[in-house]
């Protein structure tokens, strides 16, 4: 069975408990949801990165067959050289460069081109329209999602000068071996300064976005182990700190709410309140109850002779010594100045009259070492059926009291007799 202080204290931390579990899982709902959003920005910025180091690559292979490439293989006689085209190059080059990222492509893409395989559809052709309207330089979008998403980075192919031309311009002016070999119907009629076609480089996502779950799972265990420790810690933190001083404090006040400040017996409130509980179990339970009232013989005479620091001593050792008989569920209490009641649980009248004979003999069988032998006066009474605890206690009292007229130091029950012990005066 839990007692209340524990009770009490498992309560308060349970409840403590569900206010930092809900602090503690916004906190973590918020600071992750804050990191995973940086993660995933990381994540576009290094997407980004690839793919305008990939642009920036075959923009270098571009420059370097326009000056150095180009002319030199169009000198020649013969069958046309496609390594001469900037584009041809860029393209292949990336190609073989893709082989090691699968999935990375490279492309030239145009309104008119000299091969209809690069003509630009869809999105593309809008992309290179948005550059032909003017406006940025760059264009960065993104297709498809989840594990195909695809970041696009596209860059407008302008016609930056006349040597464009000699390839571009017209049928006519174009090299022979060109034309003979992608024919006159596309790539030309274009102008210096002219958007004609867009660079598009595709970069998967997935691997970067791969990273940021892993990191964040990562970072979901380390901060579920932080959090755990963390309540561990506070848990701990809490009940050494607070509650358990707490507990002890209240259990410290409730003894002295509870407890006569002179001798440790249970107050009157206290008492009373225990005889209460102890009627409502014997009527669920059918169990006996008895009281004992005890009056000391003659107290004002011992304050009176010797002192009120001696009658308080008597009054301490007499608690002492009907203590030290009592069993562990009997409870002594004091009712106010000499008169002190006890209540047995589970005790009928025989038994009842053989503690208060057994408790008469401690009080009065050896001499107080200042104010001599002190006497007591005992009355008897078994809980009867429907029975108050006033009614009972009343029923004790008027036994006490008669035997206080027969003589005191005596024992007298409110029913028939009870066996006399030997050395105790013990009448019904």
């Amino acid at each position: 069975m839990t007692s209340k202080p524990d009770g009490w204290m498992k309560s308060t931390r349970g409840r403590l408990n569900m206010v930092l579990a809900g602090v503690s899982a916004v906190a973590m709902l918020v600071s992750g949801s804050v990191f995973h959003a940086a993660l995933s920005q990381d994540a576009h910025e290094d997407v980004r990165r690839e793919a305008v180091l990939q642009m920036a690559t075959a923009q270098a292979v571009r420059a370097y067959t326009s000056e150095h490439v180009r002319d030199a293989l169009l000198q020649h006689d013969g069958p046309f050289p496609p390594a001469a085209v900037p584009s041809f190059s860029a393209v292949t080059t990336m190609k073989y460069l893709q082989q090691a990222y699968p999935d990375y492509r490279y492309q030239e893409l145009a309104i008119n081109p000299t091969q209809p395989d690069n003509r630009a559809r869809g999105w593309e052709l809008q992309v290179i329209e948005a550059f032909r309207a003017g406006g940025a330089e760059e264009r960065f979008l993104t297709t498809g999602s989840g594990a195909a998403q695809m970041l696009h980075y596209a860059r407008p192919l302008r016609v930056v000068n006349e040597a464009c031309l000699r390839c571009h311009g017209s049928p006519e002016a174009a090299p022979a071996a060109l034309v003979a070999k992608y024919g006159r119907q596309g790539g030309f009629g274009w102008r210096v300064g002219e958007v004609v076609g867009a660079q598009i480089v595709s970069v998967p996502a997935r691997t970067a976005f791969a990273r940021v779950d892993s990191t964040f799972l990562h970072y979901l265990g380390a901060s579920a182990a932080l959090f755990l420790s963390f309540f561990a810690v506070l848990n701990w933190m809490l009940s050494r700190t607070v509650l358990q001083p707490i507990v002890s404090s209240n259990q410290r006040l409730a003894k002295l709410a509870s407890r006569d400040g002179l001798t440790g017996a249970a107050n009157r409130r206290r008492f009373l309140a225990q005889l209460d509980g102890e009627i409502r179990r014997c009527g669920t339970q059918g169990a006996p109850l008895s009281v004992i009232m005890i009056d000391l013989d003659h107290f004002k005479r011992i304050n009176d002779e010797h002192g009120h620091a001696v009658g308080d001593e008597v009054l301490r050792s007499c608690c002492r010594r009907v203590k030290r008989r009592l069993g562990p569920s009997d409870v002594l209490g004091r009712l106010g100045g000499e008169e002190f009641a006890v209540l047995l649980p589970a005790t009928d009248e025989s038994g009842a009259g053989q503690m208060a004979a057994l408790l008469l003999l401690a009080i009065s069988g050896k001499p107080m070492q200042q104010a001599g032998q002190v006497t007591a006066s005992l009355g008897v009474a078994r809980h009867r059926a429907g029975e108050t605890g006033a009614q009972l206690l009343e029923r004790a009292d008027a036994a006490l009291y008669r035997a206080k007229r027969e003589g005191r130091n005596r024992v007298v029950r409110a029913a028939p007799l009870i066996p006399v012990v030997p050395g105790a005066c013990v009448a019904g």
